[in-house]
């Protein structure tokens, strides 16, 4: 029997290992729908990674903490990580599917080590916004980063 997971929206639950994707519009948007994903995945000892370009991890932690969650807590034991874009997918200054599967593959195993073995998940958290600036930034010449 496959494990369910409490999404922390709209009360629903999913199967362990499911892809989910969610639509929405501006920060109050991504804020409805971020936050308490990663609360509820805090809140159940996951390891959570989100890839966020409009915020900083000290915002998305004030923002968790204000939901009851000690996520400055999660943050140094290394429960929850908030990266960029530009650290995630453009390491080497441009758009790179490498870059992609190395910094994918780190919190996978970051969420494998043995501190975290007892988690019972992981969370990733990732917005596409970047892909459509990068693209007009390609088309007109400039570098993607």
């Amino acid at each position: 029997m496959t494990q369910s997971v409490p999404l922390g929206i709209m009360d629903r639950s999913v199967p362990s290992g499911s892809h989910v994707c969610a639509f929405y519009s501006g920060p109050a948007g991504r804020d409805e729908v971020v936050l308490p994903f990663l609360a509820e995945g805090l809140r159940t000892g996951h390891k959570c990674l989100a890839v966020l370009d409009s915020t900083s991890q000290g915002e998305v932690l004030a923002k968790l903490y204000d939901r009851g969650v000690d996520a400055d807590q999660a943050a140094q034991a290394g429960q929850i990580e908030v990266e960029t874009p530009a650290n995630a997918y453009f390491r080497s200054g441009t758009f790179s599917t490498d870059d992609i599967i190395a910094f994918w593959g780190q919190g996978i195993d970051k969420a494998r080590t043995p501190a975290r073995s007892a988690s019972s998940g992981r969370r990733a958290r990732c917005r596409r916004s970047w892909t459509t600036r990068t693209a007009a930034r390609s088309s007109s010449g400039s570098r993607p980063c």
